[in-house]
């Protein structure tokens, strides 16, 4: 018996790059919609989506402020506090002034 060897990537160099189906598929997302999944509406192409990206506070610049911060802002959690609680007030101002060191 003889077994000849290739290499993957002789095998995946001539391929084109598919992100999505339609990339190779003339039409696809039209079957798509049609056939395979009635129900569904297409997004309109020409309206631009919204996707919304979470945007993290940059922390103290200081490990100590950074410390600091981060105790204050986990027992605010812990404590289901809101910035408006009266009782909290002064945690939060301190939470403030720690992250803006």
């Amino acid at each position: 018996m003889y077994m000849s060897v290739q290499s993957v990537l002789a095998v995946i160099r001539p391929t084109t790059l598919a992100i999505t189906p339609s990339d190779i598929e003339d039409g696809y997302l039209e079957w798509y919609y049609c056939v395979s999944h009635p129900r569904l509406v297409p997004p309109h192409r020409d309206e631009p989506r919204e996707v919304p990206v979470l945007v993290y506070e940059a922390g103290p610049s200081d490990p100590n402020w950074d410390h600091v911060s981060t105790l204050i802002h986990c027992y605010l959690r812990q404590v289901n506090s809101e910035e408006e609680d009266p009782q909290f007030a002064d945690l939060f101002e301190a939470l403030h002034i720690s992250r803006s060191h």
